[in-house]
Formats: structure tokens, C-alpha cells, sequence
């Protein structure tokens, strides 16, 4: 069977060119931000609501959990100086995952994928969804896990932002997600 000249065309051009007709999906996905975002949404005397956004390239979650404004010190203090060596793990959570609690739950797990200290996090959101429109028993809650691998530098870094978070009550912080 014969293409028709201008499908020939088309064919021959994107041959000469050596392009693919197919996306090229690792080169968008670096131009999109992976990794964790946590922003303060308000605060009160004592509590705040974050809104956490996370999204490996493939699979994206959105909570807006109430927190203690001591949790983002307690946070960051938690992550100082990770990772001490290849057995150390650590978790930082917010929010709370059992139905009865609003706003949603996040739980961030750092861990070591080998001895030379090549650092991965297992992301786990909870998301409430107290935006739908529906009686609150019909409302059910949505939830993404996902493994992304992480530098050290880029889990120092949040660790220093989540702490200026925690000072000021404001603000965002940021965890990049990258080839570990």
C-alpha cells in the first residue's frame, strides 16, 4: 500500500531530521517543577492551613492540611542533617489521615536507596475533599503515593525553608525532586 504524496512528504521531512512523531515526554516533564511544594494558606493563633502540592511527573496531589504552627520547626529540625548515613530514615507528616480531622494528611519519608547515600522520598497525600458540594458522608477522601528520588542539597534546603516558614507563619517551601 502507497502513502499519498503529502504523507510521503511529511515522513521523508521528519526522517531528515531524525524527529520522532512521537512526544518526547522526559523533556517536558523536566520543564514542569517536580517535587513539593508547601505553602501557608493562613494562619491563626495557633494553627495553620498549608496547601501541599506534589507531583512526580506522572502522579500529582493537592491536601490543604491544618497543622500546629510548632510543626513546621518541629519539621525541619527533623531533617537536619540528613542523611547521617545509608541506614538513616526519617518521616515528617502534617495533618491527619483519620476521616474525623479536616483538612488532610501528608507524610514525607526520606530514606537511603544504597550505601552511597543516594536519597529517595515516599510521598503519601491525603486529600479530604471538603470542596465537593456533597453531604460529608458522600464525600470520599482521594489519595496518591508515589517514590521519587531527591538529592541531599535539595533536602537541606527545605529543611531551611521550612524553618523560615515556622518563624514567620508565612511563606513557602520547596523540595525538589532530581536524579539522586
Amino acid at each position: 500500500m502507497s502513502l499519498p504524496p503529502v504523507l510521503k512528504k511529511a515522513k521523508t521531512a521528519a526522517q531528515a531530521n531524525n524527529h520522532s512523531m512521537k512526544p518526547n515526554y522526559e523533556e517536558s516533564n523536566e520543564r514542569r517543577r517536580i517535587g513539593v511544594e508547601l505553602t501557608c494558606n493562613w494562619n491563626e493563633s495557633t494553627l495553620l492551613e498549608l496547601q501541599v502540592k506534589a507531583t512526580n511527573g506522572v502522579f500529582a496531589g493537592l491536601a490543604r492540611p491544618l497543622i500546629a504552627q510548632l510543626d513546621l520547626q518541629a519539621a525541619a529540625r527533623c531533617l537536619e542533617g540528613y542523611p547521617r548515613n545509608f541506614q538513616d530514615c526519617r518521616e515528617v507528616t502534617f495533618g491527619d489521615s483519620r476521616e474525623r480531622f479536616a483538612g488532610g494528611f501528608i507524610s514525607l519519608r526520606f530514606s537511603c536507596r544504597d550505601a552511597a547515600g543516594h536519597c529517595a522520598v515516599e510521598v503519601q497525600i491525603v486529600s479530604k475533599n471538603e470542596t465537593v458540594a456533597e453531604p460529608r458522608w458522600n464525600r470520599l477522601p482521594q489519595s496518591v503515593i508515589f517514590v521519587s528520588a531527591v538529592d541531599a542539597s535539595a533536602i537541606a534546603d527545605f529543611a531551611g525553608q521550612l524553618r523560615a516558614m515556622g518563624e514567620t507563619h508565612s511563606g513557602s517551601a520547596w523540595l525538589q525532586f532530581g536524579r539522586a
